[in-house]
């Protein structure tokens, strides 16, 4: 009810899932309780930890109450589907994304100490580019196959950011003023090393949606098709055996089943017939198919009636 399905035999599948990303919209800001996935607009991380140790930057941050505004205003540029490997690429675009946090921070930044704990504001500016890979595998409950996320790959192009901390090296007001001009100063060169870090929770995060959306929609093959039989069905089974020995126990064998059906009609709707096209798939009783405006041409004038070959019957409009 929340998502359009779009069918992984559709040649037009990369269209169908962009237009589905698009919809979803709305959803991914909001949330839906319903299927567990969580409001993203704000986007609201209880706590997470980062760390980081190499020549530019050698830190460990925590941070609660993470709230990032932005997610949900998204652009997909480009979407690619493969169905034989359940690989998904996506190419996104973001504009600028704000958040604030209080945080808990020990280490250096490029050239420049940190230690604090109190209260940071952060606009990552636009635009933001993404490329995103998601690697799946499909997972079979009570008879429905399900995708399920194995891994995620997150590249991210964010060319600079502002920044504010307050709370640095226990509230001392000249060095958290020398600190915040700096790291406002080389914005550009901390961002690009604190990247990597940031793809990794990006990463964590998107699993996370992942596994609620995906997992509560149904992968659908070339179409879908529901169907009742109707009442009375009567059946009539014959089973023949023998019996074997084991162990100085006789076992019966099943060697042969015979089953016979008595189904005198039914009612059945299938999606996805003739590549979707609406007023063929509608042609389902012959009355409907005498008022259509198609006609059945008999290419064989010898067969006609109930014994006319159905892969040589042609719908004309």
């Amino acid at each position: 009810d929340y998502f359009p399905r779009c069918s992984i035999d559709d040649p037009n599948l990369n269209n169908c899932l962009l237009k589905a990303f698009n919809t979803v919209r709305p959803y991914v800001k909001k949330g839906v309780e319903e299927i567990g996935i969580l409001p993203f607009e704000p986007l609201v991380l209880p706590t997470f930890n980062l760390s980081q140790e190499n020549l530019a930057v050698n830190y460990t941050l925590t941070a609660w109450n993470f709230t990032i505004r932005g997610i949900d205003n998204y652009n997909v540029k480009e979407i690619n589907y493969n169905p034989q490997t359940l690989t998904f690429s996506a190419k996104m675009k973001f504009d600028a994304l704000p958040f604030y946090s209080m945080y808990e921070v020990s280490g250096r930044l490029l050239h420049i100490p940190l230690e604090g704990k109190g209260f940071v504001s952060t606009t990552f500016l636009g635009p933001i580019n993404a490329t995103i890979r998601i690697e799946g595998e499909l997972v079979e409950v009570d008879g429905v196959e399900y995708y399920n996320t194995t891994n995620i790959k997150v590249t991210e192009i964010i060319k600079d950011m502002e920044i504010t901390v307050e709370g640095l090296f226990e509230g001392d007001e000249e060095l958290g003023r020398i600190t915040n001009h700096l790291l406002n100063l080389f914005s550009a060169e901390i961002m690009q090393a604190v990247t990597p870090a940031l793809e990794q929770l990006a990463e964590e995060m998107l699993m996370r949606f992942m596994k609620s959306f995906t997992g509560s929609i149904p992968i659908e093959g070339k179409g879908f098709l529901s169907a009742a039989f109707l009442e009375p069905i009567n059946t009539t089974i014959r089973i023949q055996g023998e019996l074997v020995e084991v162990d100085g126990v006789e076992y019966y064998n099943t060697t042969n089943i015979k089953v016979t059906e008595s189904i005198k009609d039914m009612e059945i709707t299938i999606e996805g017939l003739f590549e979707g096209d609406e007023k063929l798939g509608k042609l389902h009783t012959a009355e409907e198919l005498e008022k259509s405006d198609y006609k059945a041409k008999d290419t064989n004038s010898e067969t006609e009636g109930s014994d006319q070959d159905e892969d040589e019957a042609k719908y004309e409009n």
